[in-house]
């Protein structure tokens, strides 16, 4: 996600994220972040390369 996020929003632009925030460590978990432009990057978890199994 971090690389599509390079590519959609500039330094000092003003972005709506959307997703949950913890609590317990104070940390944003992001689900997607929409720049000024109305370009739109959405998680969606990982990919096949993480397998977790």
């Amino acid at each position: 996600m971090a690389a599509a996020v390079l590519r959609a929003v500039n330094v000092g632009e003003r972005v709506k994220i959307r997703g949950v925030k913890s609590t317990a460590i104070g940390l944003m978990i992001a689900a997607s972040i929409t720049a000024e432009n109305d370009i739109l990057v959405e998680d969606h978890g990982p990919g096949l390369k993480h397998d977790r199994s």
